[in-house]
């Protein structure tokens, strides 16, 4: 199945944020094989192939508008890197028929959130970034002329996403937790 994805842009996330869908274009053809197939990459092919253009650009938009002052690439880059072959190698996966494996991203977020703590970045800004990244590949995906993606692919990307936000959040606000009260965190269930 294939779906058409819409932008969420700015502001604070709440209903009122979501902005419709762009109106539908006519995209050229997809071109055919040799064996009169169409040819489609993969999410996983055109991120592959765009993942230099995808962080410089991700790289560009959270030094403008998400991070807490001037950085070194390293301190921005963090755990991103890794992050995409992560979300890569799960949808590679899923292309193979094996299981995504989308849980390997969560100690890549658990470390992300605890270094944007450090370097001094604020939590709607850890999860705005992600979101940068989210659009990033959308873009990616457009500009390469393939406006379409299959929904499994959507799925993984959903669920590397959310998983890698959720944890970077949750080590943020224990290792804010662990600030306020002078150093000691409390376990998540007391």
């Amino acid at each position: 199945m294939l779906i058409r994805g819409s932008r969420i842009r700015g502001g604070p996330c709440s209903l009122a944020c979501f902005n419709p869908a762009p109106p539908l274009r006519a995209y050229p053809p997809f071109p055919l094989r040799t064996d009169g197939s169409a040819a489609m990459d993969t999410l996983a092919d055109m991120m592959e192939a765009g993942r230099e253009q995808l962080f410089a650009r991700w790289l560009e938009r959270v030094q403008q508008h998400h991070a807490p002052g001037p950085l070194t690439e390293p301190e921005l880059a963090d755990h991103i890197p890794d992050f995409l072959r992560e979300v890569i190698a799960a949808l590679r996966r899923e292309e193979e028929g094996s299981a995504p494996k989308t849980h390997r991203v969560g100690p890549l977020g658990w470390e992300h959130g605890e270094q944007r703590f450090r370097i001094g970045f604020d939590l709607p800004s850890v999860v705005r970034e992600y979101g940068e990244l989210h659009e990033c590949i959308f873009e990616l995906v457009e500009e390469r002329g393939h406006a379409l993606l299959r929904l499994e692919e959507a799925w993984i990307l959903l669920q590397c996403f959310n998983r890698a936000i959720a944890d970077a959040v949750a080590h943020f606000m224990r290792m804010r937790e662990r600030e306020l009260t002078g150093g000691v965190a409390h376990s998540p269930a007391g």
